[in-house]
């Protein structure tokens, strides 16, 4: 499981997402504040109410890891066109979740107070939304770690996402899950 940063560096030139690990949105106000200035001097000359669109974004502080899988969904031609000459099918990803938690559970490096969920990748970054999510909600959190450009829709990406808290010390810049042999696993030749 490696750190968000390192699939921002890392990740094919043209698929680069130099806002991973952040969420990002458009949205537009109907109320939103606005100010006009001078545009020689910077003085305000007025303030008042215009409708128009905010950029917002979230990203979550904690340090997150992951690990990356095509969902049920993608084709095998499209794995294929990606130079991957074999895929991994897991055929019980709920038992490949439960042996990854067990192992990290056991870790004396890591903290107790880790956090681990499988998230369904949205393709909704950067485009206009008519509601945010709440503050502080799942949904708002999960945009940091789970949140692709549309462009990316055909991986039909899920992501296993590890949360440590924010005071970690030896932050690593990856996590290596010892697991051995997966029954419900088959090796397919594309």
């Amino acid at each position: 499981m490696r750190t968000l940063s390192y699939y921002k560096n890392t990740e094919d030139p043209k698929r680069r997402d130099e806002d991973e690990g952040k969420g990002r949105y458009d949205y537009w106000m109907e109320d939103r504040p606005a100010i006009w200035t001078d545009k020689e001097s910077g003085q305000i000359l007025s303030q008042g109410i215009n409708p128009g669109p905010v950029d917002f974004h979230t990203q979550s502080l904690n340090p997150c890891y992951i690990l990356c899988f095509y969902g049920p969904e993608v084709r095998l031609d499209y794995i294929a066109s990606r130079n991957r000459p074999y895929v991994v099918r897991i055929n019980d990803p709920g038992k490949l979740v439960r042996h990854i938690a067990s192992y990290l559970n056991g870790c004396s490096n890591l903290s107790d107070e880790m956090w681990l969920i499988c998230v369904k990748v949205r393709y909704d970054k950067n485009q206009y939304v008519n509601r945010l999510p709440e503050p502080a909600s799942e949904e708002r959190l999960a945009m940091s770690y789970g949140q692709k450009h549309p462009t990316d829709a055909s991986d039909n990406e899920y992501r296993l996402v590890l949360t440590l808290p924010v005071t970690t010390e030896n932050l690593h810049t990856e996590i290596e899950v010892k697991l051995g042999r997966l029954e419900k696993a088959e090796l397919i030749k594309l």
